[in-house]
Order: C-alpha cells, then sequence, then structure tokens
C-alpha cells in the first residue's frame, strides 16, 4: 500500500497528516510518499527532520520528494511513479486520516476485483465556527445521501481528493491532468467511464480544514462548482445515468428553482385568484420540511454534536443560497464567460 500525499506550504500541518499515516491500524507495509510541490516555507525540511528524529516503524517506509511548482495534479502523478504498491491512497498535506481508513479502504477493494475507487468519508476538522458547521453539514448530506446511493449503483462520480483509495495501475493509466481544475473529480469520471467499479467506504473518515472566510469559501466554490462543467464537457454525461442526473439536471432544476421564486412575486401581483397560489406554495413548504427532516434524522445518526444540530435553520439558508450561486455560475458557462479563481499558487480563468 502506497499513500500520496502532494503538499504545498503545509509547515502547519504536515507532521501531523504523516504521524496520522504512520498511526494506521493497518498491519502491513505502507509507503508513504510526502510531494513538496514547490513549497516556499519549511514543509520539505519538516518532513526530512521527522524521519532523521523519530524512530519509524518497521513497516512503515517515508520517502519526502521536492518538486517545482506545478500544481496538485503534477505532485501526486510525480508521487503515483514512485509507488510501489499495488493499491495508493491519495491525502493532502492538510488532512489527518482516522486510524482505521486505509484498512477499510483496502478490505473494500478485497469484495470485488473490478473496484478501480474506493472514496472515503470526509468530516470537517475545524468546526469551531458557526459557518464550518454549516460545511460540515452539508458534507454529512453530500455524502450520506447522493455518494451513498452512487455508491449503491457502484458508480460514485466523485472519490474526494483528501481521501481515496485507487488501483494503482489505473492511477496510472488515468492520471489527474491540467484538463479541469477538479483532478479527483476528472480522475473518477475516468476510471468510471472506463468500466471500472467506483465505490465508497463511509467508515473510511478524513479530518480537512473548511474555509472559514467567505473570501477563501468563494474561492473553493467557484473552482469546485466550475470544475463541474469542465469534467461534463471533456467527459460527455450520457455516458453515466449518474453524472446526467446529478449534474446536467441537477443545474438545470436550480435554474428552475431561482425562476420560480423570481416570478413567484409577479405571479403574486397578477394573480386574482389566490387559492391555487396558496396551496402550491405550502405545498412547496411542505416539501422543504419533510426533505430537512430526512436530513437531519440522516446528521442525527451519524453524529452526535449538538452544535451541528442546531446549525441546521442556517444550512437551510446557505443551502438555498448555494443553489442560487450554482445557477448563477451555469449561466456564466453556458454564455462562455468563465470565472476567475485562485489555484494554488496562480489565478487562472477558465470558460
Amino acid at each position: 500500500m502506497s499513500v500520496i500525499i502532494p503538499c504545498f506550504n503545509e509547515k502547519n500541518n504536515i507532521e501531523k497528516t504523516v504521524k496520522g499515516v504512520i498511526a494506521q491500524d493497518f498491519s502491513g507495509n505502507i509507503e508513504i510518499i510526502v510531494v513538496d510541490d514547490g513549497s516556499t516555507d519549511s514543509t520539505y525540511s519538516i518532513v526530512s527532520d521527522y524521519i532523521k528524529e523519530n524512530s519509524i516503524p518497521k513497516n512503515r517506509y517515508i520517502t519526502v520528494l521536492k518538486k517545482k511548482n506545478g500544481g496538485k495534479p503534477s505532485a501526486i502523478n510525480f508521487g503515483v511513479t514512485e509507488a510501489h504498491g499495488k493499491y495508493c491512497v491519495c491525502s493532502d498535506g492538510d488532512t489527518k486520516l482516522d486510524k482505521s481508513a486505509i484498512r477499510l479502504i483496502l478490505e473494500k477493494f478485497s469484495e470485488d476485483e473490478d473496484i478501480g475507487i474506493v472514496a472515503g468519508m470526509v468530516h470537517i476538522d475545524n468546526e469551531n465556527k458557526i459557518f464550518t458547521r454549516i460545511q460540515e453539514i452539508e458534507y454529512i448530506f453530500g455524502q450520506l445521501q447522493y455518494r451513498f446511493l452512487q455508491s449503491e449503483d457502484r458508480s460514485v462520480l466523485l472519490a474526494p481528493g483528501c481521501i481515496f483509495g485507487i488501483k494503482t495501475k489505473l492511477a496510472k493509466e488515468y492520471p489527474p491532468s491540467d484538463d479541469t481544475c477538479v483532478e479527483d473529480f476528472d480522475t473518477t469520471v475516468s476510471v468510471k467511464t472506463a468500466g471500472w467499479k467506483t465505490v465508497q467506504e463511509p467508515k473510511a473518515i478524513a479530518y480537512t480544514k473548511a474555509p472559514e472566510t467567505l473570501k477563501s469559501w468563494w474561492n473553493q466554490r467557484k473552482r469546485w462548482w466550475y470544475g463541474v462543467f469542465q469534467v461534463w464537457r471533456k467527459h460527455k454525461p450520457w455516458k453515466t445515468m449518474w453524472f446526467l442526473f446529478f449534474y446536467p439536471f441537477g443545474y438545470l432544476i436550480g435554474l428552475v428553482n431561482v425562476f420560480t421564486w423570481l416570478s413567484f412575486p409577479f405571479y403574486l401581483m397578477m394573480s386574482s385568484w389566490m387559492p391555487p397560489l396558496i396551496i402550491s406554495f405550502l405545498v412547496y413548504a411542505s416539501l422543504v420540511f419533510a426533505i430537512t427532516i430526512f436530513r437531519l434524522f440522516i446528521l442525527l445518526k451519524d453524529c452526535k454534536s449538538l452544535p451541528l444540530i442546531t446549525a441546521i435553520p442556517a444550512f437551510i439558508l446557505y443551502d438555498s443560497l448555494c443553489t442560487w450561486i450554482s445557477a448563477y455560475l451555469f449561466i456564466r458557462y453556458l454564455l462562455g464567460i468563465g470565472v476567475s479563481f485562485k489555484y494554488g499558487q496562480k489565478w487562472v480563468h477558465v470558460k
């Protein structure tokens, strides 16, 4: 088993990340490959010093590599070329793996030789603010609703970059590229459309850091959501039923939802017969309420954190805002305007 950890300027997190991999309860050999993607801080020296100054277990092998900055896809590919394991687990420099994560991913692979990718479950490590708690709720719902259903069909579309396992031969055959700004999504869809099964192991958990400011969140989400359009354009959505349902249809539904809300006050002013309008609104509100209760059940089942439960009302507003934002970005994509965001060290503009 090989673990690839691409990182850039992670001096505050990388040691904790490496320790998390070393402490895994998997009894076999783990090859840990840290790829410093041209950091300008002390990331490389922190890992090098850790290797020299600490007694590493005999079944753990750590290599730290340094390369010129080229972005996360190139760092992953650089690490994969050095990997000797049958399987690779990809993580991030600011991520800590739960102690059973690697073992559970390997056990999932053993269920079926046709499984090419196993997605883990992402939780937020810094849920100390209402904004990050809302994002934690979003993560839980997305992974235990949509990704769960996709996994039942062996058709997971997005294995999160901070924790997923992939057969090493597939990592070399379908390497992440600069074709899109969402290398994890691109790689997963590439493997799936090639005929391999892609699944989720929700008990294989990774803890990562969520944006704490609106500015950093907006930069992240522009990249994530616009990256969907790039993958859509590259892989042709009709090849995979789940891709067709969750992305083109999903964004179209978002546009319809926005149009419905915008047209509501005009219909209210023009309508002389109120009962149908009131009934329609009550039906819509009932659906929102039913979905909220269902999601609350999922949240209660998955976690015991009371602060997350209390953030549900704020999440409902947040979720509606996300629908509007995704519709806005979809319109920019259809019109060929594109968006700009910071990706690694660089500002990029994509259409």
